[in-house]
């Protein structure tokens, strides 16, 4: 999505991701309506969401990370591609077979959500309610991994604060969360272990500030 905010835009622009990209991606991707459709599609939308923009993965390795058959995964990679959402990012050799391996073909997405048809709207929240079925899974998963080791929970963060905000401070909050992404990224670590010797744990950011149903039902019956 594309923030109304100027400030929050820029500061997404000048992300240190922009410094290490794959050839034939772009700075910021603007979905459109063949995309979003695209991403309506709760199995397309778990693949996407699987891969990122900096971090190159196979088909079996996504198809590893969300319990899927490389085949299915394999064919929603495909879907992907076409519609321009994910390019390939070389290959890989992998015992004696060479794998192609992929990645977001923007290393921003953004969607504007502003005078789009009631089609593509309805598309985009299918993707939203795909979205919170996929965190679901991995809550459950995370709860039964944390039964074998409870420092496990290292990894979670979780936290709802109810609030009455003014239009400057939700602008803030937008700059606050790229500033929170740019230490995420300057906190990830390539290497299949840290330096200090642990294990790296693949985790998945999500924030999110949305007005209540009761707020947001007040503003449409009001206008």
């Amino acid at each position: 999505m594309l923030y109304r905010n100027p400030a929050y835009n820029r500061k997404l622009e000048k992300s240190p991701a922009m410094s290490d990209s794959f050839p034939n991606q772009v700075p910021i991707q603007y979905l459109n309506r063949d995309q979003i459709l695209a991403l309506a599609s709760t199995a397309c939308n778990e693949v996407f969401s699987t891969l990122g923009p900096g971090e190159a993965l196979s088909a079996r390795e996504v198809a590893q990370a969300i319990d899927r058959s490389p085949a299915s995964v394999s064919e929603q990679m495909a879907k992907l591609v076409e519609v321009g959402l994910v390019i390939p990012a070389g290959t890989r050799k992998r015992r004696s077979r060479t794998e192609t391996v992929y990645v977001h073909r923007g290393l921003i997405t953004r969607f504007l959500l502003m005078n789009q048809p009631p089609d593509v709207l309805e598309a985009y929240q299918r993707r939203f309610s795909g979205q919170m079925r996929l965190a679901e899974r991995q809550f459950e998963s995370f709860l039964a991994a944390m039964q074998h080791d409870p420092t496990f929970q290292d990894f979670l963060i979780y936290r709802t604060y109810h609030a009455q905000l003014s239009r400057e401070s939700a602008l803030r909050i937008q700059l606050a969360v790229a500033e929170l992404l740019d230490l995420i990224r300057g906190l990830t670590s390539a290497p299949a272990t840290s330096p200090a010797g642990d294990d790296l744990v693949r985790v998945s950011f999500s924030c999110m500030l949305m007005p209540s149903q009761q707020e947001s039902q007040r503003r449409a019956k009001k206008s």
